[in-house]
């Protein structure tokens, strides 16, 4: 029995290891099919795309489709190919210019009439503003050389006078100016009389004695100069024929305290106060807006200490926008609103920015203005204090730039201006019918707007209600 058994096992294994290698080719031949198949499908979208690119999407039928029809009156050619004549383009809409309404229908359709007019019209540019100081008499004050405050004199808020000691700093450079001064006067002294006795007695001495001494005369004169000018630089005044004509004490006496008022000088003693002194001057009149100093604090010429300004004219600064920038001129007209404030200020452009601003995109403008000075008040201690003026820096408010006036323009109300197609239209009535008007507009105010061609005078127009016109002329132009 074994010898019958065992070949059917052996039969059995191998049908069984058939099967599974026909699965497994089964397998993949499904798998491989799939994958055939997703690759004819994009191989053929691939085809579509192309051939539609190609023919722009007609797949050759374009040449197909006959692009006329013959007439009926025409006889067929006997030839395979056939002539047809070309099929005119779509018509384009029809334009109906004029449009008839009964009495009836204009008054239920609320429609109101208005006249073409002549009146004053005014084209102006609105833009938004602000004060500022006129940067032509404002003055950041420093000290000339380095030193120590040793006294102020004027407050913020005051107002000053041109000339007026704003605050004084000891600084050693300016005693050793003054030293040098009176060293070279001196000199200047020594050498004058050396040289003058040289030539009373030119015979007893060599021509080149007397050269010399004209030499060293001429070079202390150039020093006293120099020692002159050092001292005007420091803002000092002094001139060399003054130097000259003073002897060396009343010299001394004066140089003191060169620069300094005398109502400042009166309470100052000679013997105990510093040569050393140098007076801060205000350039102009005008109104303290600013300090930056302490007495006993060390300044330095590269520091700003005083700030003046003269508030007697300002400036204002408009922000036009860049699509109205070619129409400003200089001299144009100016009337700006501050905020918070009653009344107008009148002023001309007198100057236009040549660059538009990175960050706002718009175009400076400014004018200069008198600034109006309000009611002259007094403190509680009854001393008079600064006048007060009805503009301040850094104020914003509202402005308009008259660009353009005519007394006498052709106008029609707001109402009866419509936008039809690429232009401005009117509709103009006759007594039996309306007619569609083609105009030119020019500015457009509160309620009336410029007609600067289309129109004539007196004729009658529809206002209030005339969209309805419109409509119904669409209407009809849409009808077959």
């Amino acid at each position: 029995m074994t010898n019958h058994t065992l070949p059917t096992n052996v039969n059995n294994q191998s049908s069984a290891q058939d099967q599974r290698t026909a699965a497994r080719q089964i397998g993949w031949l499904r798998s491989w099919g799939g994958r055939l198949r997703y690759l004819a499908i994009v191989v053929l979208l691939l085809g579509v795309l192309k051939t539609g690119h190609t023919t722009h999407w007609t797949f050759g039928l374009a040449s197909a489709i006959p692009t006329s029809v013959p007439s009926p009156s025409q006889p067929s050619s006997s030839s395979s190919s056939v002539k047809v004549a070309e099929v005119s383009p779509a018509e384009a809409p029809k334009e109906v210019s004029n449009l008839e309404l009964s009495k009836s229908s204009i008054e239920k359709a609320g429609i109101r009439f208005g006249r073409v007019e002549r009146r004053p019209i005014r084209q102006t540019i609105p833009a938004h503003g602000v004060v500022s100081y006129n940067k032509n008499s404002l003055a950041r004050l420093t000290s000339r050389v380095p030193g120590t405050v040793w006294r102020v004199e004027k407050q913020v808020g005051q107002a000053v006078r041109k000339s007026d000691v704003l605050a004084i700093v000891e600084a050693r450079d300016v005693g050793q100016a003054k030293a040098n001064l009176l060293q070279a006067v001196v000199k200047h002294g020594q050498t004058l009389r050396l040289r003058d006795r040289l030539k009373s007695v030119s015979e007893a001495v060599s021509d080149r004695a007397r050269s010399d001494a004209e030499a060293e005369f001429r070079q202390a004169k150039i020093e006293l100069m120099n020692s002159v000018q050092e001292l005007v630089n420091l803002g000092l005044p002094i001139a060399l024929r003054e130097v000259l004509d003073l002897d060396d004490e009343t010299l001394a006496k004066k140089l003191h305290f060169l620069g300094l008022p005398p109502e400042v000088v009166a309470g100052l003693d000679l013997h105990t106060t510093t040569t050393n002194l140098l007076p801060i001057c205000a350039p102009f009149d005008g109104i303290v807006i600013g300090r930056e100093m302490t007495v006993g604090e060390v300044v330095a010429p590269s520091e700003s200490h005083f700030e003046i300004a003269d508030t007697r004219r300002m400036w204002i600064v408009l922000e036009v926008r860049k699509e109205d920038a070619n129409l400003v001129r200089i001299g144009q007209r100016i009337q700006f609103t501050p905020d918070g404030m009653a009344g107008e200020i009148s002023a001309n452009v007198d100057w236009i920015s040549t660059e538009v601003d990175s960050e706002t995109r718009t175009l400076q403008v400014r004018a200069e203005v008198d600034n109006p000075v309000l009611p002259i008040t007094t403190s509680t201690t009854g001393t008079p204090v600064s006048e007060q003026r009805l503009l301040r820096a850094q104020a914003f408010g509202m402005g308009e730039i008259l660009v353009r006036e005519e007394d006498w323009a052709l106008t029609v109300p707001n109402d009866a201006v419509h936008w039809e197609r690429g232009h401005h239209v009117v509709y103009a009535y006759d007594g039996e019918r309306f007619s569609q008007i083609k105009i030119v507009s020019g500015v457009r105010e509160r309620h009336w707007t410029e007609i600067r061609s289309g129109l004539k005078d007196d004729m009658v127009v529809a206002t209030e209600g005339s969209h309805v016109i419109k409509a119904e002329l669409q209407i009809v132009a849409s009808q077959p």
